[in-house]
């Protein structure tokens, strides 16, 4: 894979770690991508998308399984909301975020951020929002946009999964915190 892992460690201060990694386009197939949203299918995304998209975003997210409910202004957005369970909701400005948290149905669903225009204005604010899982710029294919919608969803404990596994990578150097970590872990 390349690139470097650096670990330093002081007893009874902490650890430190450092990489880098060269990272390039994912090559993954379709099949495999499919494959991960399975225990997904049928999730209601509710997209809205004020800037009205000519990528094909929601068209990529019904790819994905997903059930996809494309509106463009905050009144349908919270109308829709009232109509329908919503899993996760996707939106294309952070000016959305705190007008959806208002709303009691939308206030804990999970947020992606998808802005189809290259660089989001504001990002350190962004990041700041509450609400906010994943933040995500100019998907293209089905391998680009799986991830964000993939992380929110695993937020959202209500549309988890126990079909879905995870390599976790536990550093520690206290042998009782180790164990307590693991037996955490185990537990879920």
């Amino acid at each position: 894979m390349g690139g470097t892992l650096e670990a330093s460690s002081t007893l009874g201060e902490g650890s430190i770690f450092q990489f880098d990694l060269p990272l390039g386009r994912v090559h993954i197939p379709d099949k495999e991508v499919l494959e991960a949203m399975k225990p997904f299918w049928g999730r209601s995304i509710l997209y809205l998308d004020v800037g009205y998209d000519k990528t094909g975003a929601a068209e990529l997210m019904r790819c994905l399984g997903l059930n996809v409910f494309v509106i463009h202004t905050l009144a349908e957005a919270i109308k829709t909301s009232n109509e329908h369970s919503i899993d996760i909701v996707v939106l294309d400005t952070v000016a959305q975020v705190h007008p959806l948290r208002a709303h009691v149905s939308l206030s804990s669903v999970p947020i992606v951020l998808l802005t189809t225009s290259g660089t989001i204005q504001n990002l350190h604010e962004s990041l700041a929002e509450s609400g906010i899982s994943c933040i995500y710029t100019t998907p293209t294919t089905l391998v680009d946009l799986y991830p964000p919608l993939l992380t929110a969803l695993l937020l959202d404990p209500g549309a988890r999964s126990d079909e879905v596994f995870f390599d976790i990578l536990l550093a520690e150097d206290n042998l009782v915190n180790r164990k307590v970590v693991i037996k955490l872990l185990e537990g879920h």
